[in-house]
Parts: C-alpha cells; sequence; structure tokens
C-alpha cells in the first residue's frame, strides 16, 4: 500500500500524518507533541521528522501490504538541532531543511547561528564636532 506523510495544524499545533491512499479516512497522526517536515528512511520503515522543541524524531513504521492498518512505532528523539528557520517552515514555498540518508543513519541538516550575539550600541547627546 502506498503511503505519504505529510505536517498539519487542522487540530491546533503542527502535527505529522501518515496518509494511505485507500482514502481519507485512512489517515493516521504519527507525531506525539507537535512535529514537522517529515522524511521517511529509503525503504520506508522509519519515518523522521522534527519536534517542535527542534529534536530529530524517529518513527519505526510497518506499511500494510493490503488494507490492514499500518503499525506505527513510539517517535524518539535521535538528537536536538539547530534547523534554520526553526522547525515550522515559513509560508510560502516549501524549503527541506534537511535530508535522510537511504539507511537512515546520516543526516543533512541546515542550520542555523549557534547564537546571535547582540553588540551594545553607544549614544552620545550633545556631542559637536571640533
Amino acid at each position: 500500500m502506498v503511503s505519504f506523510a505529510f505536517q498539519s495544524d487542522q487540530s491546533g499545533p503542527y502535527e505529522v500524518y501518515l496518509q494511505m491512499f485507500r482514502g481519507p479516512e485512512a489517515k493516521f497522526q504519527v507525531s506525539t507533541d507537535g512535529g514537522a517536515q517529515p522524511r521517511f528512511r529509503g525503504d520506508g520503515k522509519e519515518l523522521f521528522y522534527i519536534g517542535l522543541d527542534g529534536k530529530l524524531m524517529a518513527v519505526p513504521i510497518a506499511l500494510p501490504k493490503g488494507g490492514e492498518t499500518p503499525a506505527l512505532g513510539t517517535p524518539v528523539a535521535l538528537f536536538q538541532t539547530r534547523i534554520a528557520g526553526g522547525p515550522i517552515p515559513a509560508p510560502g514555498p516549501v524549503r527541506h531543511q534537511y535530508a535522510v540518508a537511504k539507511d537512515g543513519k546520516r543526516f543533512l541538516i541546515n542550520v542555523g547561528p549557534a547564537e546571535v550575539v547582540s553588540l551594545p550600541i553607544n549614544v552620545i547627546l550633545g556631542w559637536t564636532p571640533q
């Protein structure tokens, strides 16, 4: 059975869903505490997504060959990311912020700066040139 994963805020916060091609009633929520940017492992047996806290999550999936329901595992946090722009992409064209190797063991992530340094601004009042 062919399926695809997507993010939606239809129930409030963004969540990740798995949709089977057999009809609209065949939609299953994958994330438990919010998520976005889902990506499948090359063999389709695992789904990755970015949690709303910025952690890369992994969920084992057993997709059915017939009309059965897919078996979804429990989401597990793999590691914290500094994904550029945060976990929820800005409105507009979809920009993929990470890629998964076919074996699901390596990730290429577009990261933001480690920290934003704010330098002080000194304002001098009453200054006259000499």
